[in-house]
């Protein structure tokens, strides 16, 4: 009786955990997602040798960094090289090739959210959203600027450098409930923040344990059965 209730409960769950487990893997490419390096490439504009950035990055740091600095990202923009500064505080900042600041300017936001969404705005994100968030042990780093195109797709932009952090097309969508949200359980952010996340997952697997320990169990009296007989 236990094994048939519990299964008759907590089955599709473990069926559910097993298919999306199973859409993790992406087989036969079923959701594979397109890259954002063209959409990259085409807003960085012209390339760089990379002597030609060696020499810039060695020459800001001797004379323009500050000392609090500690690591450093080439940002190109429209053809002009840009660079992003992190210090070990959290703060980033935007420069030019010359060290001068040059923060993302509201022209640059708009060309870009128009050559990714032909013409659509870019909002911005000081959470996440269905498709771009911190998880328990993935963070990721807001505010954002995201924009949709006239087909879904989503890009979402780093708020410093302008840069593209994620796209999410279709098939990223599909990948994101299909695995994400069947396999984790994460349909909502309360699941991802405070213990309920947790109670509701833990209480499940207990539920797909009872359902395999009352089958081990039924099993082993059948083939007790079997000996004897």
């Amino acid at each position: 009786m236990w094994h048939h209730v519990a299964g008759a409960i907590f089955g599709l769950f473990t069926l559910t955990w097993v298919g999306s487990g199973l859409l993790s893997m992406n087989p036969w490419g079923l959701l594979e997602s397109e890259d954002a390096q063209p959409e990259r490439a085409h807003l960085a504009g012209a390339s760089y040798s990379a002597s030609r950035l060696q020499a810039t990055v060695q020459a800001l740091v001797a004379h323009r960094w500050p000392s609090r600095a500690v690591s450093v990202t080439f940002a190109p923009l429209d053809g002009r090289p840009y660079f992003v500064v992190a210090a070990a505080d959290g703060q980033r900042w935007r420069v030019d090739d010359a060290g001068k600041p040059a923060p993302l300017a509201a022209a640059e936001l708009s060309q870009i959210a128009a050559e990714l969404g032909h013409g659509a705005a870019a909002d911005k994100l000081t959470d996440g959203d269905a498709y771009f968030f911190s998880g328990r042990h993935e963070p990721v780093r807001f505010p954002v600027f995201r924009v949709i195109d006239g087909g879904g797709t989503r890009y979402y932009l780093d708020a410093v450098s302008g840069q593209i952090e994620a796209k999410v097309d279709r098939n990223g969508k599909r990948y994101r409930w299909l695995h994400g949200g069947l396999h984790r359980l994460d349909f909502a952010s309360a699941l991802r923040r405070g213990p309920s996340g947790y109670v509701l997952v833990l209480s499940l697997m207990a539920g797909a344990l009872t359902v395999c320990a009352t089958g081990a169990y039924l099993a082993w009296r059948r083939l007790v059965r079997w000996r004897r007989g």
